[in-house]
């Protein structure tokens, strides 16, 4: 509330706690293959109906590495420019958050 007596609104979404077996299943909603991975890293995202999506890739470290838009439900990422080591890849679709984890050679 603005000192005013005005409202101000933002979007803001806490992550809720989930049990270990709502968690896996979260994870395992965004398919990728193959993993590890040399080159291109395939990533399939189900139940889009071909709505945008934005995919995000962090490294180990929680550091953005990578910030796109797409559509469709699947996208060829492109990590020939990563270094070696593991990365999150997190897509916001729908209004849900799907992750997965890969491991680049």
């Amino acid at each position: 509330i603005h000192y005013k007596g005005s409202y101000a609104w933002s979007h803001f979404e806490a992550p809720a706690t989930k049990s270990a077996s709502e968690t896996e299943n979260a994870v395992s909603n965004l398919f990728v293959y193959p993993n590890p991975v040399k080159d291109h890293v395939n990533i399939v995202i189900p139940d889009t109906k071909g709505s945008k999506s934005f995919l995000k890739v962090f490294d180990n470290g929680g550091r953005l590495i990578k910030s796109i838009e797409i559509e469709g439900e699947r996208y060829v990422l492109d990590v020939t420019g990563f270094t070696s080591g593991m990365y999150n890849i997190v897509v916001y679709s729908n209004g849900k958050v799907l992750k997965n984890s890969i491991i680049k050679e």
